[in-house]
């Protein structure tokens, strides 16, 4: 997930295979009830619906209404130079590919970065560019925090976070981050590493090792390739990756074109045409009409390509 910022940039990175192990609940049977629930339902009451489930469920001892705790892998931070107030700036993805774009404009130079996550070579694919040569200076770091937030999810990273310690490196145009998540109780089982390798290609300019972070300087475009691991030990996960990582070629296009293949095909299987006007029109703009009571038929066309594209994802 790209934060989208420009001087400071923050993209988190998780694992499928990553989250906090605990003792599952005791499930209970309440299919008595399934009668009740299903009348609600079919009166359109879906919020007395909620509420009935969880108090049957509750009427017979089950407890627990939350999911295990997510555990966020760590965070690759981008920081970028810049010349002064920014122009022209862009945030988008492409539902289609699963390309992110930010893009901005710092004096007469127009700067560009584009992520995917590789659906062929399972690898974070991120490229910095700049219309002028020599115009890429940026730094790269692996670290490990809990972000800010409110609800559920942001109580269950926290809880996710105890326990756990990290180690981060940064050497000849690599980065290294391991990290082991200890039990807290003997129901969680063993200990649980996680981590991930990145490495860092330029095309000029410098690539330098500085304060933890690998910097590159004068730059015309910067490639980073990234593949995480879960549930592995850190001797036998860190040198595959690296291994892999070398083994992709650094090249952004062939390796997005790869990607698209698979992750359009999924896609385009099927496509909901309501004839909508204005589908070229920001998502602020659409959201704007219907909080006006106006609901656009481009929003809904949208909205419905957005939820295939993170079941997808």
């Amino acid at each position: 997930m790209a934060y989208g910022s420009i001087r400071n940039e923050t993209i988190l990175l998780n694992h499928e295979r990553l989250w906090r192990r605990a003792a599952p609940p005791q499930m209970v049977d309440v299919s008595a009830r399934l009668p009740e629930l299903r009348a609600l339902l079919g009166e359109g009451r879906y919020d007395e619906a909620t509420n009935f489930l969880n108090q049957a469920l509750e009427d017979r001892g089950f407890a627990s209404k939350r999911n295990t705790p997510y555990q966020p892998a760590f965070d690759l931070k981008v920081d970028t130079e810049t010349l002064g107030a920014f122009e022209r700036y862009r945030g988008e993805v492409d539902l289609g590919t699963g390309e992110v774009t930010v893009g901005w404009g710092d004096g007469e130079t127009n700067c560009l970065r584009k992520l995917f996550v590789s659906r062929r070579d399972h690898v974070v694919v991120l490229s910095v560019r700049a219309s002028r040569a020599g115009a890429v200076n940026c730094a790269f770091r692996l670290v490990k925090r809990v972000h800010e937030g409110f609800g559920m999810g942001a109580y269950q990273e926290r809880e996710g976070q105890e326990g756990v310690t990290v180690e981060t490196a940064a050497e000849e145009g690599w980065l290294t981050l391991r990290g082991r998540q200890e039990p807290l109780s003997a129901c969680e089982g063993e200990s649980v590493e996680f981590g991930g390798r990145a490495r860092v290609c330029a095309v000029g300019g410098q690539v330098v090792t500085q304060e933890g972070a690998v910097r590159v300087v004068g730059a015309d475009e910067v490639l980073l390739l990234l593949k995480l691991y879960a549930n592995e030990p850190a001797e036998e996960a860190l040198p595959r990756l690296r291994e892999e990582l070398e083994g992709l070629p650094a090249d952004y296009d062939l390796l997005l074109d790869r990607h698209v293949a698979l992750h359009g095909e999924i896609f385009r299987r099927m496509a909901l045409d309501l004839e909508a006007e204005g589908r070229d029109r920001p998502n602020a703009d659409l959201l704007a009409d219907a909080y006006d009571g106006r609901v656009p038929r481009a929003l809904i066309e949208r909205m419905v390509d957005y939820g295939r594209y993170l079941l997808i994802c």
